[in-house]
């Protein structure tokens, strides 16, 4: 957990430095501003529009904002590799994210780490925004580096539909929630879904370490 903060806070100042132009942030020393950031108590702000202009501005390709579901950390990360139906999407030091059509499937270097996941049931019920029940099959690493299976009951339900930006790609969207349970390991992943099957913002749980992280598409790959 300790070592995404600093991943998602490090890339956060790195590529809003890379942003500003001969403003007065400008000579500012990243490592000290990078070490503010993970020492700082409290929750790290979201991100304002300047903030996300400026990593739009500076990038190319597909890219997404993760935030923490605790709301001490958030970055950009860009797609860095495709691999058929999978994306990954990477920190300046790659730690990733695996995702198919933006469901995460697995994750590397944030410790507790999903090694791989089958979701291949709650996708499909997922993208088409309908309702019904299929199982999922998460593996983790454990302290040990032993790899942990674990099977979930899941069961996917439609909520109101939600406009992000109205009159835009992200309006109308779908409310689908993916509710998992094995035994007394519980979790519920949230999707705004469009009418593509296309996700464009999501709440996701990616381990007990972890627990949940929040997705948004800022640039798809169209």
């Amino acid at each position: 957990m300790t070592g995404f903060v600093r991943s998602l806070g490090a890339l956060a100042v790195t590529l809003s430095l890379a942003g500003c132009g001969s403003g007065p942030e400008t000579g500012a020393n990243p490592v000290a501003a990078i070490k503010a950031m993970i020492a700082r108590p409290t929750p790290q702000p979201p991100p304002t529009g300047a903030d996300i202009d400026r990593v739009l501005a500076a990038t190319t390709g597909p890219l997404i904002l993760v935030t923490r579901g605790d709301g001490h950390g958030w970055a950009t990360m860009l797609r860095i590799e495709r691999n058929g139906a999978y994306d990954t999407y990477g920190t300046a030091d790659r730690r990733t994210l695996t995702m198919r059509n933006g469901i995460v499937t697995a994750t590397r270097g944030l410790g507790g780490d999903l090694m791989s996941s089958d979701i291949s049931g709650t996708e499909a019920l997922i993208l088409s925004r309908r309702t019904g029940d299929a199982p999922r099959i998460m593996r983790f690493l454990d302290g040990e580096d032993r790899t942990q299976t674990i099977r979930f009951d899941c069961k996917v339900s439609l909520g109101r539909t939600q406009s992000i930006e109205p009159d835009t790609a992200k309006s109308n969207l779908q409310l689908v929630t993916e509710s998992c349970a094995n035994g007394a390991l519980r979790f519920a992943n949230t999707y705004l879904v469009d009418r593509q099957g296309r996700l464009v913002r999501s709440r996701q749980w990616i381990g007990a370490q972890n627990a949940h992280l929040r997705i948004e598409m800022l640039r798809s790959a169209e």
